[in-house]
């Protein structure tokens, strides 16, 4: 089952570009993230936070509960720089370190492509995401970049994100 479930492929599209590399190997970011603004830091935070929770329910859990669950992974480039990525479907392998495929096409990730499998460390994960009844749970990233999308886009993307990242019995 698809990460995206019945979006439109202009959402798509928009989604792939926002959750792509941070610097390609031209130096012309598809998407950047100010680590110093303080709602990018908040947003780090709470990932930081829920992360724990989410490994251990998500990944290991209940399919129905967290559908399709996803992490978002720091991968070193071939020009030595980090690109961030969506990893699905992901599985734990050891107490600290995970395995999963590639969901979006890599830029600058050498001669990995979509679907390849990686493995990465729980210090690498700078997101997750699930799906439950429709609405897509985490996705903490791009939830903070997408104020720059066209308005219809941002309102079909909007429509598909749950009101609030974190699941109520989180909180």
């Amino acid at each position: 089952m698809s990460l995206l479930p019945r979006m439109s492929s202009k959402v798509i599209l928009c989604l792939v570009l926002l959750t792509a590399a941070c610097a390609p190997p031209q130096d012309t970011a598809l998407y950047s993230i100010d680590p110093s603004a303080p709602d990018v830091q908040a947003m780090q935070r709470e990932v930081a936070r829920t992360l724990p929770r989410f490994l251990d329910e998500a990944i290991a859990g209940d399919p129905v509960r967290y559908a399709n669950p996803a992490v978002k992974v720091a991968l070193p480039t071939a020009s030595d720089t980090i690109e961030v990525i969506w990893i699905q479907p992901v599985r734990r392998a050891t107490a600290n370190r995970y395995v999963g495929a590639l969901a979006n096409t890599p830029v600058d990730l050498g001669l990995l492509q979509y679907g390849d499998e990686v493995s990465f460390g729980a210090n690498q994960i700078a997101d997750w995401s699930f799906f439950r009844n429709g609405q897509l749970y985490g996705n903490f990233q791009d939830r903070t970049a997408m104020q720059g999308l066209p308005a219809d886009v941002r309102a079909e993307l909007s429509a598909l994100l749950s009101p609030d990242p974190i699941p109520p019995e989180w909180r």
